[in-house]
């Protein structure tokens, strides 16, 4: 009988990132609830009549989401789903008088304190492998902040079954390890911590750690961001995290306190 060959490794990459939305008024610059930018709903997201099929906006909470209809493979496609994804937005918005901020996180006014769209924090909970439980969404009145995730899709291609606690803290040490203490908020982490994640299906996690600011970077640190979630994944087939416990639980407090690894270390 002739043996099945076995399916090339690599790795498949989306993203639904956050932003809050902005508007002037007579008092200046203020959050705009999505619902003033004709966005579309979980499930049935507005086109963006810029990049066709590919990027869909929708609400969520008092923010825009941005959905992705096709996956990254490549660095090189990575950088262009990125980046084809911010423009979309920000035509989508600039064309009805608004504009996106940059900033991951917005403290929400008292006026729009009552609103269903501040009464919705996360739509399903999270899960922690570091703590092995799940994490409900956050009582939404426990903070007038909102902070904006830039959650990452990664399924990876291999005849081998990856544990999601694995996937998640390789993806601690190659990617949260350097993003977060460069470009994220540490008061999000205060919330949203190390090995938060979604599992969607075999060998397939949604990572959550992330704030969005790596959607605003460079073109290079998006394809720096594609390498190292292969080198995660890689990591992570390879048996790399059993080997290591010391180091993944040092990178998880370095991504939790909001210093670098190295600063944690002491190194």
């Amino acid at each position: 009988m002739k043996k099945e060959a076995s399916p090339e490794f690599g790795i498949s990459v989306g993203f639904d990132p956050e932003l809050f939305i902005l508007c002037n008024d007579e008092n200046g610059t203020g959050l705009c609830l999505p619902k003033e930018a004709t966005l579309g709903i979980k499930g049935f997201p507005e086109i963006s009549a810029q990049c066709f099929k590919d990027i869909g906006l929708l609400a969520d909470g008092v923010a825009l989401e941005i959905n992705t209809f096709s996956v990254a493979k490549t660095a090189l496609q990575f950088r262009d789903l990125s980046q084809q994804a911010l423009s979309s937005a920000k035509l989508h918005l600039e064309e009805r008088g608004l504009q996106m901020s940059r900033d991951p996180k917005i403290t929400v006014p008292a006026a729009l304190r009552k609103t269903p769209a501040f009464l919705e924090v996360g739509c399903e909970p999270d899960y922690c492998v570091y703590r092995r439980e799940m994490m409900p969404p956050l009582d939404p009145y426990s903070s007038n902040d909102r902070f904006a995730g830039g959650h990452i899709h990664i399924s990876c291609q291999t005849d081998k079954e990856l544990d999601p606690h694995d996937m998640a803290k390789a993806m601690d040490l190659f990617v949260g390890a350097w993003l977060c203490p460069r470009f994220d908020n540490s008061s999000r982490r205060k919330f949203i911590g190390a090995g938060r994640i979604r599992v969607k299906a075999k060998n397939y996690i949604e990572y959550r750690t992330p704030s969005n600011q790596w959607l605003f970077a460079n073109g290079s640190v998006q394809g720096a961001m594609f390498a190292s979630m292969m080198e995660a994944m890689t990591f992570c087939r390879d048996k790399g995290i059993a080997k290591n416990e010391k180091l993944v639980k040092e990178t998880a407090e370095a991504i939790n306190s909001g210093i670098t690894y190295l600063e944690a270390t002491k190194l």
